[in-house]
């Protein structure tokens, strides 16, 4: 659907590679697809995890998600990190469709930038990433 973001490096933060299950349903989209897809806003929905920073994550998904549509999503992250209390936290966030990239025929790669992630939540990404990153 969008492929703004091929060959630029935009990030922010350090990401380091996902893998768990990511269940989310969609809040809200732009004004310019919400007719086209209103019979999947609120439905559950999956993806994988690709990679993760305190900013955002990417997952792959088969639903091809326009830019700007708003999301909830809940995974656990499991951690090897040291900085971390416990090795697995379940992760509840808000965030925006950054970008949509297809990548099969039946597969986009989504981009998200977190809106609303608990401190808790972002403290563990955060050490799971630092590690991740240096390990």
């Amino acid at each position: 659907m969008d492929d703004q973001y091929a060959g630029q490096e935009k990030r922010r933060f350090k990401r380091v590679s996902g893998g768990p299950i990511v269940s989310f349903r969609i809040s809200s989209f732009p004004n310019d697809f919400a007719q086209d897809l209103a019979e999947i806003r609120g439905l559950d929905l999956d993806g994988v995890l690709i990679d993760i920073s305190e900013g955002g994550m990417g997952f792959i998904t088969d639903r091809d998600i326009p830019r700007r549509a708003l999301i909830e999503s809940r995974f656990s992250l499991f951690s090897d990190s040291p900085l971390n209390k416990e090795h697995s936290h379940f992760i509840l966030s808000k965030g925006e469709i950054q970008y949509n990239k297809k990548i099969k025929a039946r597969e986009c790669r989504v981009g998200v930038m977190f809106s609303n992630l608990s401190d808790e939540d972002r403290l563990f990404i955060t050490n799971h990433v630092k590690w991740g990153s240096s390990s």
